[in-house]
Formats: structure tokens, C-alpha cells, sequence
């Protein structure tokens, strides 16, 4: 079985190689990320944030981190499943997104442009990268994150041991 330190750093590790994936489409493929890309980037980050900060605590607080991990999981496949509606249906979602301006304006998308700062709206090409699109490939991953999570969570262990 393996340990829970390195279940919650594989998680933080997937959604690094996730978050570096989608920079380099933006940057190299110039592929600009739209409202919902960046919502999932931060959904990323904080992932990556959580699953890691928690697997440097104490081992009986990882399962506290795991399950933190999995609502933003949830929330990711959420967006992405969203994303994906409204990418089919981009006669509906072709004017200018307020969420665009609402993320734009954060700190975040002040001090890292690069990586917090939405460009377009939903009306731009599709990309696809291996035959799927890049929501699905978004969804797919926080699937893969959320089932480990999952996985994770169903062990017999209490989730907070000192409670038990």
C-alpha cells in the first residue's frame, strides 16, 4: 500500500504538469486562455498548494488534505463540464464574458499576467491536443485527481485518527 505522503504529492505533482501543459500551449502554441481556463489554473494551483502543504504535515492530517483536495476536484470537473458546454454552444457566449473582467482584476492576474490573465472569450478556434479539446483534457484530469482522491479516502483509516 502505498504511503499517503506520496499519494498527495503524485496529486500536486499531476496538476504542476497540468498547469505547465496549459502555459506552454499559451506561450509556445499561442493559445489564449479564456475566463474558465484561468479558473481552472487557479483550481490547479490550489490543488497543487493543498495536496502538497498537506502531505508535509503530519500523517494524520493528510486525509484532512485529501479531502480538501477533493472539493476542489469536484469543483474543477465542474468548470471544465461547463467549459464544455458552453463550447458547444458558442452562439450563445460570444460577446464579452463578465468573468473575464472580474479575473483580470484580481492581484493575481495583476502581478502574473502570464499565468492568471484571461485573453479571449469562448469564440476562438478549439484546440485540440491529441484528438480532445483542451476542456476535455481539463476534465480528464480533475477526473483522474478527484477518483485518486477518491481512492485514497476509502481507506479504512479514520479521518482524523486523534478523534477516533
Amino acid at each position: 500500500m502505498k504511503s499517503s505522503r506520496s499519494i498527495l504529492l503524485a496529486i500536486a505533482a499531476l496538476c504542476i504538469v497540468l498547469f505547465a501543459t496549459a502555459l506552454y500551449l499559451q506561450a509556445a502554441r499561442d493559445v489564449p486562455p479564456c475566463p474558465l481556463c484561468i479558473v481552472q489554473r487557479y483550481l490547479l494551483a490550489t490543488l497543487a498548494l493543498t495536496c502538497g502543504c498537506f502531505a508535509c504535515l503530519d500523517p494524520r492530517l493528510h486525509k484532512v488534505g485529501a479531502a480538501a483536495g477533493l472539493c476542489l476536484a469536484i469543483g474543477g470537473i465542474g468548470i471544465a463540464a461547463r467549459h464544455l458546454w458552453q463550447q458547444n454552444r458558442l452562439d450563445a457566449f460570444c460577446d464579452v464574458d463578465p468573468l473575464e473582467k472580474w479575473l483580470n482584476a484580481m492581484p493575481s492576474a495583476q502581478l502574473l499576467p502570464l499565468l492568471f490573465k484571461a485573453d479571449e472569450g469562448l469564440c476562438a478556434m478549439p484546440t485540440s491536443l491529441l484528438g480532445m479539446s483542451l476542456p476535455q483534457w481539463s476534465l480528464l484530469g480533475f477526473i483522474v485527481i478527484a477518483l485518486g482522491l477518491l481512492r485514497y479516502l476509502a481507506r479504512q483509516e479514520p479521518l482524523v485518527p486523534w478523534l477516533a
